[in-house]
């Protein structure tokens, strides 16, 4: 199954039951087209919480440099 059909899925479970849907994904592209806030979790710390359609602007460079897919930055650092 793909992704979005997962994504499909939960949406109509969600609009049937009225139930919250928790989802845990690295892939926050895909999941910020189902998702209108989200939290971005970095060892053990919620570095972001809020709109997803603004993740990519986050203010902390950690979710900005994943989020981007960008090679250089705070991540490689932490290494």
């Amino acid at each position: 199954m793909t992704t979005q059909k997962i994504y499909d899925l939960l949406d109509a479970d969600q609009q049937r039951t009225g139930a919250a849907v928790l989802a845990v994904s690295s892939d926050v592209a895909a999941l910020a087209q189902f998702v209108d806030e989200i939290a971005f979790l970095y060892r053990g710390t919620i570095q972001y919480r809020g709109p997803a359609s603004t993740i990519a602007d986050a203010p902390d460079p950690i979710v900005r440099q994943f989020v981007r897919g960008e090679l250089d930055g705070p991540l490689g650092e932490a290494a």
